[in-house]
């Protein structure tokens, strides 16, 4: 169970048991209501007795005895010890009995009851009130005295619930938190295979699993952390090699003329740049994961910013005897945040990739529009509003295609396509390309289709903007 539906039953319980509590007691009272002797009126004592009494008397003789609950027992006889009405066994109404007699009763049954002598006297008459009580009753409570045992019983009773409750909520947040801290040390000493497991359903299952998603992308960053280290040693040493050798030959002798001294310094040229443009690469890379450049963004013109990008794919793309075409159909007044630099760089990688893997006279098309994903269709009117929809960014090309085999890993680090796409580099490029655009809050897929060529979408959204 939850916490916050443990602290909630804990919260009514406090409200609901008084109320209860209260309504039982209620009940008990009524049930426990004192019970008075039923006494005859003054003609029926007359009928019995033969002694007629006056208004006055009988009316205060009433009274006291309306007073007693029954298992009070009542005599009462008149000045001559006649029996005017009696509950006391063997009395009866009308008997006559002396003090001797009276005397010889009490004494008989004093060790199980005791007695209670009082005397009446009116203007006109005196009665004797006789009350016997047994040994082994008890008295009633009065009132005064169960208000007291409710208080009490209610006090107890919220005392012990709200007692149960909270050791129920404090046993079960502090073995949760208690696991949750060892297996968390565990991890933190670097048992990334440790999954955390916790009984139950509440906050702190939901914080185990927050902690295994955390746990689980550690490991993925280790595991990145060890595939880029292992990556790097690895294309960083192809160049490296070439260059001592080269060096080498040329220091040792081995290579002496003039024109080949010329042809293996261009040769090292050529692989000093290569290792600085994998330098750059694995910067570039890095930089990613360093997410303090996200807090200076700011929006920009995304229309002006496209349009001078393709311009300058444009003169690249006729340098390499290739056809480069864009189209932007956005509002020149839509802005989004992003970084120059990073998208510039993101952009000049699909565009060069493209330009390099079509043939001469191949063509590469940029095209940036508003789209809908729902309708899974474009709106190429600028004056239409961004509110709840996309641009989508496309750079597509008519030259060699994905294999199916590399697309679902065509981002991954490292990744080397398969050989008709395959270069020298070190595979980071589409990974740095992925990175920026989903550092951004932004999302990228690729479509790739035999004899068709390959198509880069980028997805951003615009809600908000303008």
């Amino acid at each position: 169970m939850k916490i916050r539906s443990q602290f909630a039953i804990l919260l009514l319980g406090i409200l609901v048991v008084p109320i209860l509590l209260t309504a039982g007691f209620w009940v008990i009272l009524r049930l426990r209501e004192v019970d008075t002797t039923d006494f005859p009126d003054r003609d029926t004592i007359f009928e019995q007795t033969g002694h007629w009494i006056d208004i006055e008397s009988w009316e205060q003789v009433e009274q006291i005895l309306s007073r007693n609950p029954k298992q009070i027992q009542a005599l009462v006889l008149d000045s001559g010890f006649r029996v005017l009405f009696s509950t006391i066994e063997p009395f009866k109404a009308g008997e006559l009995i002396g003090q001797e007699g009276l005397g010889h009763q009490f004494f008989s049954e004093s060790p199980d009851y005791f007695y209670l002598i009082e005397t009446i006297q009116s203007e006109t008459e005196q009665f004797l009130l006789i009350n016997r009580v047994d040994h082994f009753r008890k008295r009633p409570p009065s009132p005064y005295q169960l208000m007291i045992s409710g208080l009490v019983i209610l006090l107890g009773s919220l005392f012990i619930f709200s007692a149960a409750i909270s050791i129920s909520i404090a046993r079960s947040i502090y073995s949760s938190v208690s696991m949750l801290d060892q297996l968390t040390r565990r991890i933190a000493g670097g048992e990334l295979d440790l999954e955390i497991e916790l009984g139950g359903s509440n906050e702190i299952t939901s914080l185990a699993s927050s902690l295994n998603h955390l746990r689980l992308s550690l490991k993925e960053d280790e595991s990145r952390r060890s595939r880029f280290i292992m990556g790097v040693s690895h294309d960083l040493k192809t160049p490296l090699a070439l260059i001592k050798g080269y060096a080498e030959a040329i220091a040792d002798g081995i290579i002496d003329s003039p024109e080949e001294q010329v042809r293996s310094l261009g040769v090292i040229t050529a692989k000093v740049d290569q290792l600085e443009g994998m330098i750059d690469d694995l910067i570039g890379y890095v930089r990613m994961d360093s997410r303090a450049w996200q807090q200076q963004l700011q929006p920009r013109p995304l229309a002006l910013f496209l349009r001078a990008f393709s311009q300058r794919m444009e003169k690249d793309a006729q340098v390499l005897a290739r056809k480069f075409i864009y189209e932007i159909s956005i509002p020149e007044k839509l802005a989004v945040p992003f970084d120059e630099g990073l998208l510039t760089r993101a952009l000049e990688n699909l565009c060069a990739n493209a330009l390099r893997f079509t043939n001469d006279d191949g063509l590469v098309c940029l095209h940036a529009a508003f789209f809908n994903p729902s309708q899974q269709e474009q709106s190429a009117a600028a004056g239409q509003t961004s509110e709840n929809r996309y641009v989508r960014i496309s750079i597509s090309d008519n030259g060699i295609a994905i294999s199916s085999a590399d697309l679902p890993h065509i981002f991954d680090l490292f990744w080397r396509a398969s050989p008709s796409r395959r270069e020298s580099g070190m595979g980071i490029g589409l990974a740095v390309v992925r990175s920026v655009v989903e550092s951004h809050g932004w999302s990228i897929h690729v479509e790739s289709e035999s004899g068709k060529g390959s198509c880069f979408f980028i997805l951003i959204p615009t809600s908000g903007y303008c």
